[in-house]
């Protein structure tokens, strides 16, 4: 978080294939192939009538579990499942470990497994779980007083306690999502030795290394799916440029590294100024020699601004820096990793007065509705760690968690994670259903299947008439339009 002022093996997919989403039609809205036909320019009209007469093949068919067919990928704009199935991850941040308690917080207030419940009972699918170089490379034993509501961990190294954690999210069916938050343990973050992927003590070298050695340890983990390379680059931090500070370069050679020790992780990749801006990936985006797995991540907090207008002074704002990624004509896949506001007062989540983070908190939430654009909260946590705010197990002001681990700090903010959290959208607000999947017909074609029909039901498809991923030309108009259906 930026504030300045302050072991078990999932089964195989049936299914497996990569798909090139056309993304052109990222501004129109799924609210049934009629709508789409309204809103759909002339010269859409061929593309059109092929939707229509697909209607018309519409019937019932069974439908695989809702549970995620590991591993992930993307395709367009979305994380997708083996099946094809969107993954949309409302997520929460769980941080301590990257400090220098080594570990994360909240254990000396509750037990591992009942904080881990309190994540899953609240609707979080994923947990973005911050670490340190230092963590990694000393792995020194965790103090007593971080694990004094767990005295089975106590006595045992850092690491060891991290696997556990890994573990008991993971066996309870949380995805996890490794970050390298920091590489001298810390809090992030200002203008310090973490500015930069490496620092003196951390070379590139180790960043790297330390990275290899991270993702190998949980390699026979699915459910850890991905990697978030580094937490807020920023001060010297450029796209481009001198070697020395180019971290798009940098994000290239530590994301290869990382898909070299497990090429089935997502590679998160953040912006420069405290992970708020994107700008640089118009002309310079991240490759990777293994496709369909980069996922670009923007940070956002109310106290990044002063005196909005409304909406569209903020939507001015981030729309140049990191929006467009999801507002443009080419969408490309997106996480906000981090977002917060404060937990003490109402206003805290909605507010007509600018001077609220409620105000900015708002705006959040109407964009990440409108776009459907994955999250991940800052933070869960009801407590802090050393070196933040009143210190150890003092409050955090913006948790979720109250200071017992056991509670909500404020209904309202969890109420509205919740409401973002619906996979149902107002007509409008959404865009992509997260309940239809596109699974491959044996001669080559495509289906789109809707897991909430009841009994599962084909809502669209498209025959392939010769084997492989592009059939005919007419199949392949045929599956374009279906996917620009299921776009805003």
């Amino acid at each position: 978080m930026c504030q300045r002022a302050k072991p078990y093996r999932a089964p195989a997919a049936a299914v497996s294939f990569h798909l090139d989403i056309v993304a052109r039609f990222a501004a129109r809205s799924y609210t049934g192939l009629e709508e789409t036909a309204t809103m759909a320019s002339t010269e859409d009209h061929s593309r059109l009538s092929v939707l229509r007469l697909a209607q018309s093949l519409c019937c019932l068919a069974g439908m695989a579990s809702a549970a995620p067919a590991l591993p992930l990928h993307v395709a367009g704009p979305y994380i997708v499942d083996s099946n094809g199935c969107r993954v949309r991850l409302n997520a929460v941040n769980w941080y301590g470990a990257e400090g220098s308690d080594f570990v994360v917080a909240g254990l000396q207030a509750n037990g591992l497994t009942n904080i881990v419940n309190e994540i899953k009972n609240r609707g979080f699918n994923a947990v973005r779980l911050p670490w340190s170089n230092q963590m990694y490379e000393s792995d020194p034993v965790v103090g007593s007083y971080a694990l004094a509501a767990n005295p089975s961990l106590e006595g045992l190294h850092a690491m060891s306690v991290f696997d556990q954690v890994v573990s008991t999210l993971t066996g309870a069916g949380v995805m996890v999502i490794l970050d390298n938050h920091t590489s001298t343990a810390m809090w992030c973050c200002g203008n310090d030795v973490n500015n930069l992927w490496y620092n003196r003590t951390y070379p590139e070298t180790s960043w790297i290394n330390d990275w290899t050695g991270m993702v190998e340890r949980y390699a026979s983990n699915p459910m850890v799916i991905g990697v978030d390379l580094r937490n807020e680059p920023r001060v010297t931090a450029t796209w481009g440029g001198s070697s020395s500070t180019d971290w798009h370069a940098a994000a290239e050679r530590g994301g290869n590294a990382v898909l070299g020790a497990n090429s089935n992780l997502l590679i998160f990749a953040e912006g420069v100024n405290y992970a708020g801006d994107l700008s640089g990936v118009a002309s310079l985006p991240v490759s990777l020699h293994v496709a369909n797995r980069v996922v670009y991540e923007a940070h956002d907090y109310g106290f990044f601004y002063r005196g909005l207008t409304g909406y569209s002074d903020w939507y001015s704002k981030i729309n140049p820096k990191w929006g467009y990624l999801v507002t443009g004509n080419s969408p490309l896949p997106l996480w906000i990793g981090e977002f917060g506001t404060c937990n003490t007062l109402s206003t805290c989540v909605s507010s007509s007065n600018n001077l609220d983070l409620g105000y900015w908190f708002s705006f959040m939430h109407q964009f990440l509705r409108q776009y459907s654009v994955d999250w991940g909260y800052w933070a869960f946590n009801g407590t802090t760690e050393t070196g933040h705010g009143g210190g150890f197990g003092s409050v955090e002001t913006y948790g979720v968690m109250n200071t017992s681990w056991s509670g909500d700090a404020l209904a309202a903010l969890t109420s509205n994670l919740q409401n973002q959290m619906s996979r149902r959208r107002r007509a409008g607000h959404g865009n992509f259903e997260d309940h239809q999947c596109e699974q491959r017909t044996g001669d080559g074609g495509v289906q789109l299947v809707d897991s909430e029909r009841r009994g599962g039901g084909i809502v669209l498809k498209c025959g392939g008439e010769a084997p492989g991923l592009g059939g005919t030309p007419s199949s392949r108009r045929c599956i374009e339009g279906m996917r620009a259906s299921r776009f805003k």
